[in-house]
């Protein structure tokens, strides 16, 4: 009995460190860091393509390219070095999420191969403008996975949104607005709320 009584306590106390709400804030705010940046890195140059779609702007027609490259080669770099700066995750907690959005990033990943194979394949590279509503989608799903340890709206909004964003990028595929959706969803269901949880207060 005082076995399985132990077994059960320490089962609890697991249960209570995944979903204690105040856990993690150093963790918090270095992944809010980090979101916020990608959010901004590829949010404001999408702005600038869209208007170069719409005719608002001249800019050369590889001008999307060139920034993907950059900002890819960029934030991976700064990621890296943040990394080490930080140091490894701490907390039962921290650990999940962080597991929760690096398989949404490495199924992201695996999408943009198998996307490029394809258009390899059928000889049409338009299918690879599904990626971002695939991105998107993954975003939505890491987001619940928030809502439902924490019980928290706002993750609970989020991962609506970035799901609706999805199918609204679905809807306007291969027409401007399906820049302007992308570009907006990325400022504010990434950048936005990366700031917010950057800039959160520290509790004492």
């Amino acid at each position: 009995m005082t076995a399985e009584r132990s077994t059960a306590e320490d089962d609890l106390a697991f249960v209570r460190r995944l979903t204690a709400l105040d856990q993690g804030p150093a963790w918090r705010r270095a992944f809010g860091r980090m979101y916020a940046l990608w959010g901004f890195a590829f949010g404001v140059p999408l702005l600038f393509e869209w208007a170069r779609w719409a005719g608002y702007l001249e800019l050369p027609r590889d001008f999307w390219l060139w920034c993907a490259l950059a900002v890819t080669l960029l934030m991976t770099g700064l990621g890296v070095y943040f990394a080490r700066r930080d140091g490894p995750v701490v907390g039962v907690q921290p650990r999940a999420l962080n597991a929760v959005f690096a398989g949404a990033g490495l199924a992201n990943v695996v999408m943009l191969a198998t996307l490029l194979a394809t258009a390899f394949h059928i000889g049409d590279f338009r299918i690879l403008m599904l990626h971002a509503s695939i991105v998107f989608a993954f975003q939505g799903a890491a987001w619940y996975v928030v809502w439902a340890l924490r019980k928290q709206l706002w993750a609970g909004l989020l991962a609506a949104g970035w799901s609706v964003t999805a199918i609204a990028l679905g809807v306007t595929l291969a027409t401007p607005n399906f820049l302007l959706i992308a570009a907006l969803g990325l400022l504010l269901l990434m950048g936005a709320p990366g700031v917010l949880m950057w800039r959160a207060p520290v509790p004492e």
